[in-house]
Parts: C-alpha cells; structure tokens; sequence
C-alpha cells in the first residue's frame, strides 16, 4: 500500500518472492516465506547499510550479529560510524539479537561475545541483544 514520502506498507503474510518481484529486490527465501518477523543474519554484512534501510522502513526486520563484528569480518573493512550508530539504535530497541552461526562457528562465543562488547554501546545494550530481545523472539518470559 503506498504511503507518504515513497514509502509503502507490506502484510507481514507478503511471500517474499512476491515482494521481489514487486520492488525489484533480491531478499532470499529460502528460510522464511514471508516479509513479517525476517531476521537479516551477520547484520546484513556486507550490505549493512541496504538492510538497515529496509528495517527502518518495516518494523518487522530484525537482525543477528552472527558473525558480524569478529575480528575477520572487520579486519580492514569496519562498519562505517554512521552503521554502528544505526546498529545500537536498533539494538536499543530490541531488533538485534545474538547470533551465533551455530552449527558453523568458525569462532569461539566468548570471541563472538566480545567483539559485540568492544563496541563499547553499553551493559543496557549488551543486555538487550544477548537476553532480551531473543527471549521476546522465543516467546521466552523472565
């Protein structure tokens, strides 16, 4: 449904090839059907800032830090200031949570836990990404 100022609203229950094909993306299907409640794994790395984009034009869009801030994936190529401030306030607001990359962890979780420390966003934000918003995810209460 279109919007104000080139924005449209999507059915969460849009299959995501039918999105594709209606916005010329190229946003992958193979493990979710549909656009509501998609999580972008490794914050969407390379393309960080593309997915950062697309969630903040749908609520729905969360993401994982798979991988995302280990030493090989930001030796030489970090994520911009820009994206590292886009990244903690979607963190802050619940749509990042921890990620693994479980069963293919090419990095020990205290190295995973650390390079999302070393961010330096804070214990609130640590907490949120490593406790809360996946419990929320999991339907898991405290």
């Amino acid at each position: 449904i279109p919007e104000p100022g080139g924005r449209f609203r999507v059915k969460a229950l849009t299959q995501i090839a039918d999105f594709n094909a209606a916005f010329g993306s190229r946003f992958p299907d193979e493990a979710t059907d549909t656009v509501g409640g998609m999580v972008i794994a490794h914050l969407g790395r390379p393309e960080m800032h593309e997915f950062l984009d697309l969630a903040d034009r749908y609520d729905g869009v969360c993401f994982d830090t798979a991988m995302a801030f280990v030493d090989f994936m930001t030796t030489g190529k970090p994520p911009s200031d820009r994206a590292l401030g886009r990244v903690q306030a979607m963190g802050e607001a619940g749509r990042v949570l921890y990620g693994s990359d479980y069963p293919n962890i090419p990095n020990t979780y205290a190295h995973a836990i650390e390079s999302i420390d070393r961010l330096g966003f804070g214990d609130a934000f640590m907490r949120e990404v490593l406790w809360h918003a996946p419990a929320r995810a999991l339907g898991i209460t405290a």
